[in-house]
């Protein structure tokens, strides 16, 4: 299982009813991409041309640096969680509707 934006957590939380996604093996690991004041968009999953296994490919989220006040595409090994690139962008790019979250009260 992988995630992004989001830290390793000591141990899982209950995000409400089962997703549509195939139950894990008890022993499933999972890997995770945090920085601190980074903030992901939805992230779009890009399979390697002949991949075999479902997560043989790259992880890619427009990201908005905290710090910098700056956008910039990150490249993800969809396997390790690693990162293979980065690319700065000359503008920011705005959150898109997946990336917004708010609170109860709104």
């Amino acid at each position: 299982k992988a995630d992004l934006g989001r830290p390793p957590a000591a141990e899982p939380a209950d995000f409400g009813p089962p997703s549509t996604a195939p139950p894990e093996p008890a022993a499933a690991r999972c890997v995770s991409w945090y920085r601190t004041a980074h903030y992901p968009s939805e992230p779009v999953f890009v399979p390697r041309p002949g991949a075999t296994a479902e997560d043989d490919g790259v992880v890619l989220s427009v990201m908005l640096d905290g710090e910098a006040r700056a956008s910039y595409l990150l490249v993800l090994n969809a396997t390790t969680m690693r990162t293979m690139a980065t690319a700065y962008s000359p503008v920011v790019m705005p959150a898109d509707f997946h990336g917004e979250w708010f609170s109860e009260d709104i």
